[in-house]
């Protein structure tokens, strides 16, 4: 095998991210073959010893999870306090490292993305993809013309400027709305609403990017390919090329 960033290897066989497995080499607690390593150094994941710590960095099968997350879980790997989406995971993916990518509130629904590629989560989470999440979901109360600029235009949080594409269905008493993001901040969705005095009673993540909740059917979690989730994230409708002469007819008629 092709011999890789030490900081790589950390990253896609743990639970610690790319810039932490940086901070730990820069701290002198990685060894690759019981030599110090530093920022630069290489190794071959399967032949040489990597080890933060004392602890060994083992390579693990690469799995890619999809989760129906349940409302009253914290999206996290551990937590001292909280129930967390790990207790609804299968035992025979517990002992491969596997952790959220990005995360859902402990009230939110819906798609989860869980791996332990390192690589494969930083493509889902970095903005330059351009990745957008879909949520339904119920507010009390019918929002206002007004309202609804402000969500399309921008609404001012601590993070800066939070915008979305959303469509409502207005009842009585409440509003059904979906809503389509392209950042991701914590609770961003009910902070906005609660920055125009609307509570949101219930959300749910239907999409991420191609994604779809459905594909789940009733499993709670699910094992998919690599390359069939790749394939999902960025499905998009190619365009039908017009012929030639209907191009000529558009211009005439």
């Amino acid at each position: 095998m092709v011999k890789v960033r030490v900081q790589k290897i950390i990253c896609n066989n743990s639970s610690v991210s790319r810039r932490k497995a940086e901070d730990l080499i820069r701290e002198g607690r990685v060894f690759v073959n019981g030599e110090v390593a530093v920022l630069g150094s290489v190794a071959d994941p399967l032949v040489d010893e990597v080890r933060v710590d004392k602890d060994v960095v083992r390579v693990v099968k690469k799995v890619y999870l999809l989760m129906n997350k349940p409302a009253g879980l914290v999206t996290s790997v551990f937590d001292p306090n909280e129930r967390t989406i790990m207790s609804v995971l299968p035992d025979k993916f517990k002992d491969l490292n596997v952790y959220p990518v990005g995360r859902l509130d402990k009230d939110t629904t819906g798609l989860l993305i869980l791996t332990n590629d390192g690589d494969f989560a930083n493509y889902v989470m970095h903005p330059s993809n351009n990745i957008k999440k879909t949520y339904d979901g119920v507010c009390l109360g019918n929002l206002s013309k007004n309202d609804i600029v402000a969500l399309r235009t921008g609404i001012k949080l601590d993070e800066g400027i939070a915008k979305c594409d959303i469509k409502i269905i207005p009842s009585v008493e409440q509003t059904v709305f979906e809503i389509v993001l392209e950042t991701g901040w914590n609770r961003q969705i009910r902070r906005m609403f609660d920055a125009l005095n609307h509570e949101v009673v219930s959300l749910r993540r239907i999409k991420i990017g191609g994604l779809s909740l459905d594909i789940l059917g009733n499993n709670v979690v699910k094992e998919f390919s690599k390359e069939e989730l790749e394939k999902r994230l960025n499905n998009k409708k190619k365009k039908k090329k017009k012929k030639k002469n209907e191009i000529i007819r558009c211009l005439f008629f």
